[in-house]
């Protein structure tokens, strides 16, 4: 009985080894990819993205005053 008891240990081993060995595959794969995923969206989130758009609805009818208020905080002033 000894050496079959063995033998099937041995078989049982070998299954667990592969079995753990899948499962590590799969967390390593997994966690790969989260990590992309995150960075990826941390990129789109810290990233600054400027839209300038002026719409003016036309059907209305009514005239609408726009004001404008535009700095330029590093052009000189040429007073005289």
């Amino acid at each position: 009985m000894l050496p079959s008891t063995e033998h099937s240990l041995d078989i049982g081993l070998r299954e667990l080894s592969n079995t753990i060995n899948l499962i590590l595959t799969v967390t390593m794969v997994s966690a790969v990819i989260m990590s992309l995923l995150f960075l990826s969206e941390l990129n789109y989130y810290l990233s600054v993205q400027v839209d300038q758009e002026l719409i003016v609805d036309t059907m209305r009818g009514q005239k609408m005053k726009i004001f404008v208020d535009v700095t330029f905080p590093r052009i000189g002033c040429k007073c005289k």
